[in-house]
């Protein structure tokens, strides 16, 4: 073996032993900074199959110096929806293996929310917001969460279309900070708001189609 080639041998091996020895010695492995959690979900429509998108999605968790969302608590769903279909749509029910009610409240006061079908001249369709006043009238709430809730966790939510069927989601529970440190939480459980002057509650059961049909 010639000199040369012993002597990159070498180097190879000291090379080696360094990034061992690093290892061992509780250096942190590199992590790309574009491996972030996942902030937020976002389903895109599917045709004439499921034309609903759903953007931005998750559910709004505590603030960093808050405790987790106690065991029946409640927590708020946030999220954008567009109807890009030529016919409306609506949703008209949720649900979640991770608590014992999902409720949707419209600012009409209804329990539905009416999702109209896409208008040409608005680009990338009507959307309809989704959270807590003041951000929206629109909420969608998940009541008597089944264990403690905190950020980082994921829960289940399906969004039930009365055109589109059914959608389900995993959607990440978020912590109350930056741009969302302004977004309100769900109410606790036992509030109740107080509907405006002249709104009825609608009858259970008592369902038309999205256009009123």
């Amino acid at each position: 073996m010639s000199r040369s080639a012993a002597l990159r041998i070498a180097l190879v091996a000291s090379v080696a032993a360094v990034a061992v020895t690093g290892c061992g010695a509780g250096f942190e492995p590199y992590t790309s900074p574009s491996m972030k959690p996942r902030d937020a979900v976002n389903h895109p429509a599917v045709g004439g199959t499921s034309p609903i998108a759903i953007r931005h999605a998750y559910v709004l968790g505590p603030a960093p110096d808050e405790p987790a969302y106690p065991k029946d608590g409640n927590a708020a769903v946030y999220l954008t929806l567009v109807n890009q279909s030529s016919r409306a749509d609506r949703l008209i029910d949720a649900s979640s293996p991770a608590a014992d009610d999902t409720v949707i409240a419209s600012g009409s006061g209804g329990s539905t929310l009416d999702l109209p079908p896409t208008d040409p001249t608005v680009t990338g369709g009507d959307a309809v917001q989704v959270g807590q006043p003041p951000y929206s009238s629109n909420t969608i709430t998940l009541t008597k969460l089944d264990e403690e809730t905190d950020n980082g966790a994921v829960v289940s939510v399906t969004l039930t279309f009365q055109r589109a069927g059914d959608i389900t989601l995993d959607l990440p529970v978020n912590p109350r900070t930056a741009y969302r440190s302004s977004l309100s939480p769900a109410p606790a459980s036992g509030a109740s708001e107080t509907p405006a002057p002249g709104e009825e509650s609608p009858t259970p059961g008592e369902e038309t189609s999205p256009t009123g049909e």
